[in-house]
């Protein structure tokens, strides 16, 4: 396996594109760069540690399928520790947040791009044209022989939908979008972040394969979809909460 293959790779690549972005959001926010940078790094440590738990607790409620993917988790795993470094530094939390928003959105399409190279995160089977197949050793071609769609010995998987970069594409929108946000109250552009995200990942979760229903067609992400939407809507209502700071 070459190098630019290897998880470790993406997730190296992801942390310096998210790294990189803040710093220069936070520069030109005019906000304290120390204060950034901690939040920044304990931020990258909650999403390694927020990630596991999630995708282990949507193992447990779905019986020991280990399929669930922890991305929501590894944002409120961020969200969570590096909440914790602004109380300490004193730093005004949604201006922080609006800073940190477009760089997440950046790492999140790199490590999606990781995904794809490594075949997992798959979608279901499709005759689009843009549709993609994986070879032996990926997790879509192990699930596929699971499911008794191809048998062990087959060269590729069938063709399924590139979900990985649909995810990669609503990261690099969702980036371009914050990037150019202007004006608002603080913590405007993390509503709009929670309501880029919730849409864009609650559209693509109908094209996993890797799902498991909770609730009629909707799983474990669909929910979290949908509560960063009520958030987001909750924060655009409350004017006093997203006063413009000084």
């Amino acid at each position: 396996m070459s190098f630019i293959s290897e998880p470790l790779f993406y997730w190296a690549a992801s942390v310096l594109a998210v790294l990189a972005a803040t710093a220069i959001e936070a520069q030109r926010m005019r906000l304290d760069p120390w204060t950034m940078y901690l939040t920044a790094i304990v931020g990258l440590g909650g999403a390694m540690l927020g990630g596991e738990l999630y995708a282990a607790l949507a193992a447990v409620a779905h019986a020991g399928d280990g399929a669930a993917r922890g991305a929501i988790g590894a944002f409120t795993g961020a969200a969570a520790l590096g909440s914790l470094v602004l109380v300490w530094r004193g730093g005004e939390w949604l201006r922080y947040a609006d800073a940190s928003v477009p760089g997440i959105a950046l790492g999140y399409a790199v490590y999606r791009i990781g995904c794809f190279v490594n075949g997992c995160c798959f979608g279901t089977p499709t005759d689009l044209p843009w549709g993609v197949t994986f070879g032996p050793g990926t997790e879509a071609f192990a699930f596929q022989v699971a499911q008794g769609l191809i048998a062990p010995e087959a060269a590729r998987t069938l063709s399924v939908h590139p979900t990985q970069l649909y995810h990669a594409v609503l990261g690099i929108a969702s980036f371009l979008a914050l990037v150019h946000w202007k004006g608002g109250p603080a913590g405007s552009r993390l509503a709009l972040a929670l309501v880029l995200y919730g849409i864009g990942r609650f559209a693509i979760e109908f094209f996993r394969a890797d799902t498991q229903p909770m609730l009629g067609p909707l799983d474990v992400n669909h929910m979290a979809c949908l509560v960063m939407l009520v958030a987001a809507l909750v924060m655009c209502r409350r004017p006093l909460f997203l006063k413009q700071t000084a």
